[in-house]
């Protein structure tokens, strides 16, 4: 699970996850003119709709944020294969070369 928060954005590009196995977070994805792939991965507690540019709920028990934004570009969220998994928690991240990634730092007084 990441320590803190996680804000990934590209204005050009695509995003890809590759979640590990009991991996815990809220999963704010949208992206302007892409799709959404989710491969083998299960959202609940979805807010909103789900359509094919939009996913807003829970993977596994929910915990830290994780916001991802396209403009132009396609997100796909995949479980990572035990020969992939990453060898620390930051490391499921895999951003395209266009692709910002934000640290937010942790909010201490939460609701």
């Amino acid at each position: 699970m990441p320590e803190s928060d996680w804000d990934i954005t590209t204005g050009d590009g695509s995003v890809a996850l590759e979640l590990p196995d009991g991996f815990n977070g809220e999963l704010d994805a949208h992206t302007g003119d892409g799709s959404i792939r989710m491969n083998d991965i299960t959202v609940s507690n979805v807010s909103g709709t789900i359509t094919r540019n939009n996913v807003r709920g829970r993977l596994g028990a929910g915990g830290r944020s994780v916001r991802v934004r396209t403009g132009d570009g396609s997100i796909s969220c995949a479980r990572a294969s035990v020969r992939k998994r990453p060898a620390h928690d930051d490391a499921w991240l895999k951003p395209s070369p266009r692709t910002t990634v934000t640290r937010r730092p942790p909010v201490t007084n939460r609701r």
